[in-house]
């Protein structure tokens, strides 16, 4: 007979993103690990939790009244509580627990973890464990929380759906994706690109005006028809003056799976899939000429091309196939959780 499932709170900051796919096939994956994940979108919350300041700290632990934005709380009676980001979600989770609500654990992943860290510091040292998709959040996390309460948990990719895709019959395209915003760098890639070389940039966001100025041709698509046609994939992320910078993007994983070659830069956690010269090829940030030479040597060298796109399609099978990575995470869930835990969990590489 099987174990009973763990009922677990999800708290998101909104419900459903395009952006995060990685959560919502964290979530369609769970139960088939025995976790039953009920979503909690602090979007909807009106008026929305406002940020955690030591005023409300004193609030909330000595009148210990709860708020209209915690008014989803006795639906949580019961549950294990999980805040998908270590940021807002981390301290409504917080919140809750000191009125009474579930213990709750925290995953951490990018501008969540890189953002200034006094805002979430109650909620993290409170939290039960904590986790990061990626090495670069755990390091972050680690070092304000101590490494061995922060267990490195990544995301994965539905491998069956991204079937690897060989470079022949594909056309020289330069292909990026990813929200248009500062941190992805695609201006960078706008002014890397010239004359006959064909760009489309798939993605939205506050950056879409300009980059279109910038560049009058750049398309825009749906991504999966395009992840299988383009000769090379391009996300030359930056870290922002605010700190802000890339985790490990979605659309790495996925072209990496379907065999389109890499080329990015260091910033954030693409170095956990891609090694130089294995996996993909890494170029400074914000060096439109190093970048180039990148992308040229991927569209001239046929043989580098095949040997990158074979070595990242491994290294996705090896360490980010969704099924194992979610049991994983699940097992970590069910420890954390556990009426005799009190905290933490060791780093899982």
């Amino acid at each position: 007979m099987g174990r009973e499932a763990l009922r677990l709170g999800y708290l998101v900051g909104d419900w459903p993103v395009l952006s995060e796919t990685f959560l919502a096939r964290e979530v369609e994956a769970l139960p088939r690990c025995g976790v039953e994940p009920v979503i909690f979108s602090l979007a909807a919350l009106q008026p929305a939790p406002p940020p955690l300041t030591p005023g409300l700290i004193r609030v909330l632990t000595v009148a210990r009244r709860r708020p209209a934005w915690l008014r989803w709380l006795p639906a949580a009676a019961g549950l294990a509580l999980h805040a998908a980001w270590s940021n807002l979600p981390a301290q409504v989770a917080w919140m809750a627990r000191q009125l009474g609500g579930p213990p709750y654990t925290v995953a951490g992943h990018a501008r969540d973890v890189f953002g200034p860290p006094e805002a979430a510091a109650e909620a993290l040292a409170e939290a039960r464990g904590l986790s990061a998709c990626n090495r670069a959040a755990w390091r972050a996390l680690a070092g304000r929380c101590g490494a061995c309460r922060v267990a490195c948990l990544p995301h994965g990719l539905p491998l069956a759906q991204w079937p690897f895709q060989p470079l022949e019959g594909r056309q020289p395209i330069i292909l990026g994706i990813g929200r248009l915003v500062p941190k992805k760098g695609f201006d960078t890639l706008v002014r890397t690109v010239f004359g006959s070389q064909a760009l489309v940039i798939l993605g939205d966001g506050p950056e879409r005006d300009p980059l279109a100025a910038l560049a009058a041709a750049v398309s825009q698509d749906e991504v999966r028809a395009w992840l299988g046609r383009a000769a090379v994939l391009v996300l030359p992320s930056r870290v922002t003056p605010d700190g802000d910078r890339d985790g490990l993007a979605n659309v790495l994983l996925e072209a990496a799976a379907t065999g389109a070659p890499l080329v990015t830069t260091p910033a954030g956690a693409a170095t956990d899939l891609v090694r130089h010269g294995v996996s993909g090829l890494l170029a400074p940030p914000d060096d439109p000429a190093a970048l180039g030479a990148a992308i040229a040597r991927v569209l001239n060298e046929p043989g580098l091309a095949r040997r990158l796109a074979a070595g990242a399609r491994a290294a996705v099978e090896q360490c980010y196939d969704l099924e194992v990575n979610t049991a994983r995470l699940a097992r970590w869930l069910r420890a954390q959780h556990r009426p005799e835990s009190v905290d933490g969990g060791r780093v899982q590489q």
